[in-house]
């Protein structure tokens, strides 16, 4: 499922005013506790940021460079 920037304000500002339940994409959805709304919040930011392609700012390589030898 892909998630919107809506999607994460809605949930942001379900767990800011102690509710337990949020509506995305015209379903609504029911939280057992705090946790589990902090954890979907952590999942769709994370989603967000492979959409969007943000980094938590750890550098990857860009290529790879072979080295041979004649094994001795």
């Amino acid at each position: 499922m892909a998630f919107t920037q809506s999607d994460l304000d809605s949930l942001n500002a379900a767990i800011a005013g102690g509710k337990k339940s949020v509506q995305y994409n015209g379903r609504r959805v029911e939280y057992q506790s705090t946790k589990d709304m902090l954890e979907a919040r952590r999942i769709i930011q994370q989603e967000l940021n492979i959409a969007t392609g943000e980094t938590s700012g750890i550098r990857r390589p860009r290529g790879y460079r072979a080295v041979t030898g004649k094994g001795l």
